[in-house]
């Protein structure tokens, strides 16, 4: 299947190869967690925004009936995770009669993580659809050798060794900040025997969160970097977003955008350090060093709370 991105004919002649059935061509960045439209037509019957339907769970949970919900939710996490996926499902048109659909993508290019996709009316010709396992793969991440501290990181080290909990931690590292970087900084901690996460905060944006909030592991920061072996992930805008715990989390509490670490032990990611700022676009590759240095010494004293 040829990517769509490469395709260079005009919009007039797609539109020959699909005529006035409603067509949605899209991708999706792996690495930036983002879902994007390349080329759409023939939905002024469908008055709703099809990105929206497709990276915002609760969007979907409003338009699809409750049996077509578990397959699209499904396709959709498995597509986050990388991997091939389809589903049918129904969607109502303006005068709320209900049409099938059918959503397919897979990934082009491992290397690059971008999967292209596409989601099309199937009313009229509505078959079997010929669907593939969906199987979460979760991979080991190897430790990369890590830099000599500085002076910065060492005074840190020795503030946060004397904290007793994982808050107070957090909380002497939002206060560290010498310019406002960030507004919130948070722990995810991963409890993998019980398919969980525990996420802790410092900072505005979450004051009124509870301390060690637990939230399902399917489709969280943990997955997607446990999966990927990523090093690092930016979401430049959360409202972008494909995963779940963006729009549970990040988005009621107004994050835009945040940085995310992750934490190893013996090899493993055992969490995820995040950085969260109210705006979006707000990271960069080039930051990745300079909030390393928050999340060393933080890695260091989470081993002596053991």
């Amino acid at each position: 299947m040829q990517r769509f991105r490469e395709v260079q004919a005009p919009q007039s002649d797609i539109y020959k190869y699909f005529g006035s059935s409603p067509v949605l061509l899209w991708e999706i960045d792996l690495h930036k967690q983002r879902i994007a439209a390349v080329f759409e037509s023939g939905w002024s019957d469908y008055p709703f925004d099809l990105v929206e339907l497709l990276k915002n769970p609760n969007r979907r949970k409003e338009l699809l009936l409750p049996e077509d919900l578990p397959e699209l939710n499904n396709a959709m996490h498995s597509l986050q995770l990388g991997q091939y996926a389809n589903a049918v499902f129904r969607l109502p048109d303006r005068t709320g009669a209900m049409k099938w659909f059918k959503i397919t993508g897979e990934i082009q290019n491992d290397e690059e993580l971008k999967i292209f996709g596409h989601l099309t009316c199937v009313d009229d010709i509505l078959g079997d659809a010929n669907r593939k396992p969906l199987i979460a793969k979760l991979e080991s991440a190897e430790v990369r050798k890590e830099q000599s501290s500085s002076r910065k990181t060492s005074a840190l080290t020795r503030r946060l060794g004397k904290q007793t909990s994982v808050p107070a931690m957090l909380a002497i590292i939002n206060e560290s900040q010498t310019a406002p970087e960030f507004q919130a900084v948070m722990f995810s901690h991963v409890m993998a025997e019980k398919e969980q996460v525990a996420v802790y905060y410092a900072g505005s944006a979450f004051e009124e969160r509870t301390q060690g909030e637990i939230f399902s592991f399917e489709g969280t920061i943990a997955e997607a970097m446990i999966t990927f072996n990523m090093e690092y992930m930016i979401v430049e805008d959360t409202m972008e977003s494909l995963k779940p715990i963006d729009w549970a989390l990040f988005v009621p509490n107004r994050v835009r955008s945040y940085l995310a670490l992750p934490i190893y032990d013996e090899g493993l990611i055992t969490g995820v350090f995040i950085v969260c700022a109210n705006d979006p676009n707000r990271f960069s590759e080039a930051q990745i060093n300079h909030f390393q240095i928050l999340a060393k010494p933080f890695s260091a004293a989470l081993k002596k709370l053991d």
